[in-house]
């Protein structure tokens, strides 16, 4: 009987504190708890966002330039790579919302250049991206481990880091030889699709799997012409 006893009394100790559990996680946290457990990821997840749209802004002022003188191919690229900063400030910004953090969602506005002139900056922009503000960003949000930071991060990086052979010959040869570049260009055959996941594009129909994220390849958008 005493041991009977002792079951039930062990059982309720456990609800008791299943319920306590239930009760803890289920009180909101405040704003004042969340911007003191993650205050560095908010600040990196803002800045990255803003650099995001910032860039979504360029990409999509070079896409219409490049239309504007008869480069279609490299005018494809831009909005391709446009929808795919997008894709990445999104993940931030969700990411902000529920760290109750309000965002300046005002519209970029870039200039555009001429087409040569607008191949190096975005050269510049990505390489410095790929080499120094991601693994920059990655590195800081490793002390506060917000999980879902640091992934939706890491996916930005790769999908920036996956065009590094590209970006290096473009910024290799544009400055003398942009003639050649663009024709390069204009002579491939492109057929862009977006994860609309990770950002990860894909200059044909993408594989079964996202190389970027793993999802299947029903997560890619199919990115139409300019």
């Amino acid at each position: 009987m005493s041991h009977y006893m002792g079951r039930r009394q062990a059982l309720a100790i456990i609800g008791m504190a299943g319920l306590a559990a239930l009760d803890v996680f289920a009180k909101p946290l405040s704003y004042e708890s969340l911007e003191n457990d993650f205050k560095t990821t908010i600040r990196i997840l803002t800045e990255a966002y803003n650099l995001e749209m910032e860039a979504n802004a360029m990409y999509v002022s070079f896409s219409e330039r490049a239309k504007e003188e008869n480069y279609p191919n490299i005018a494809y690229s831009y909005k391709t790579f446009a929808i795919s900063e997008k894709i990445h400030a999104n993940s931030f910004a969700v990411i902000l919302e529920k760290l109750n953090c309000a965002l300046d969602t005002g519209t970029s506005i870039f200039k555009a250049n001429t087409t040569k002139k607008n191949l190096l900056t975005s050269v510049r922009h990505e390489m410095k991206k790929i080499n120094e503000i991601y693994p920059g960003y990655l590195e800081a949000l490793k002390a506060e481990g917000h999980k879902d930071a640091i992934m939706s991060c890491r996916y930005a990086y790769l999908s920036h880091k996956q065009h590094t052979a590209d970006l290096e010959l473009v910024g290799k040869y544009t400055e003398n030889f942009f003639l050649i570049v663009a024709a390069t260009a204009e002579a491939r055959w492109l057929n862009y699709h977006v994860c609309s996941l990770c950002g990860s594009t894909s200059k044909r129909i993408p594989p079964a799997f996202c190389q970027i994220c793993g999802k299947p390849k029903e997560t890619y958008i199919h990115v139409s012409r300019p």
